[in-house]
């Protein structure tokens, strides 16, 4: 499924829902408001849940959320999520007070890294005609969760794996290396084939973790089969968020794509606060979780881990899933999936502050909003 602009929008929260067959039957409410919203699910043969939403009510603030001019609406908590938003930060700021114990637990993940001393599980990243689409020599996918490309000269390799833990209420990764010179066409194909509407970057193009897969000086330029135009660019803190057309040559079909970067977030090392890092998880926030996320840094493990590692506590926390604050469950999980996700300790342990940093804002938001409600209500 083909993601179109205007899928891509907000307006609104559920608040109650009702399933019957392929349609969705919603309470959407706005303010005080209460309307009706009719969503349909998508055909089973997708691989996607994305829900197409278009209440006309609505229609005169719909915003195209892959819009950088546009700011993420503040997000409002239920009362169950600010529990669940609180107790799980309870946890994470006692553990905070414990970074001995952080240090121990970092020590004890799983290091699947070792398993490439066998090719069993990396056959096909250490083929001969792959190894030279590896950046690293020892960061590889597995076999299993690996990224195949469309392939006509039968050769599906890409340097990326796909990145999820339980649930479909969660966003999914494709996690992948810096595009290398002899990659820039297949990290495009990889974007467009899996309908991928944002790519999160987490580092700078140096030409040594990762080359120029944008036309960075005039804006527009070819990879292969595909025109890359930067149509909008704009500065937010540390990050630089780019409105990106991707155009097939051959069918001039159009993809949309939010780049976001972070471009000054150390290579092994963490920003010197949470907050970009956080913001980039508000703009994430509203993307439909039927999509895959695209995002790299050099290797794809070390910062490209903590980012998704932090995404994904902060999703399963707001789940009401007390697992979630098992940080040592999730990176070992992920590092099944790709292994070295999460390659420093300073990066794991920044991993409990981002998230207890970004607990601490929801809280705070919601009782900024009860406390105003309060008084509206008095007078």
């Amino acid at each position: 499924m083909e993601p179109s602009e205007d899928l891509f929008v907000w307006n609104h929260v559920v608040t109650e829902g009702v399933e019957s067959g392929d349609i969705i039957s919603y309470m959407v409410e706005e303010e005080s408001k209460k309307l009706p919203l009719i969503l349909t699910k998508p055909s089973p043969c997708t691989s996607n849940e994305l829900i197409h939403f278009d209440p006309p009510e609505l229609l005169h603030q719909r915003l195209n959320i892959l819009d950088p001019a546009v700011d993420p609406p503040t997000r409002a908590l239920t009362p169950s999520e600010v529990k669940y938003c609180k107790k799980a930060l309870k946890a994470f700021d006692q553990k905070l007070k414990q970074p001995l114990v952080i240090s121990r637990e970092f020590r004890d993940l799983t290091d699947l890294r070792k398993t490439l001393q066998s090719t069993q599980n990396f056959k096909v990243a250490l083929d001969p005609d792959n190894r030279k689409r590896n950046r690293f020599t020892d960061v590889i996918p597995f076999d299993e969760t690996r990224i195949r490309l469309r392939s006509s000269t039968g050769n599906d390799y890409i340097n990326a794996c796909l990145i999820k833990h339980y649930g479909i209420d969660q966003t999914k990764f494709i996690s992948t290396q810096g595009p290398l010179v002899n990659t820039l066409e297949d990290f495009w194909q990889m974007v467009v084939e899996n309908s991928c509407p944002v790519i999160v970057m987490l580092g700078r193009f140096d030409n040594i973790k990762c080359d120029e897969y944008l036309p960075l000086s005039k804006c527009q330029g070819n990879y292969g089969k595909f025109n890359i135009n930067i149509t909008k660019v704009r500065q937010d803190g540390q990050l630089i968020l780019r409105s990106v057309k991707v155009q097939h040559n051959e069918s001039l079909k159009m993809h949309n794509v939010l780049h976001i970067q972070h471009s000054t977030w150390p290579d092994h090392g963490v920003p010197n606060e949470t907050s970009d890092v956080r913001n980039i998880l508000k703009r994430l926030y509203y993307i439909p979780k039927g999509y895959q996320i695209v995002a790299h840094c050099g290797a794809g493990i070390g910062r490209t881990g903590a980012y998704i590692t932090i995404h994904n506590t902060r999703e399963r926390v707001l789940l009401g899933e007390q697992s979630s604050i098992d940080i040592a469950a999730t990176v070992n999980k992920f590092r099944s999936q790709r292994p070295g996700m999460v390659q420093t300790e300073e990066q794991y342990m920044f991993c409990y502050q981002a998230i207890a940093d970004e607990l601490k804002d929801l809280t705070k938001i919601y009782s900024t909003r009860s406390e105003r409600s309060f008084f509206q209500r008095l007078l």
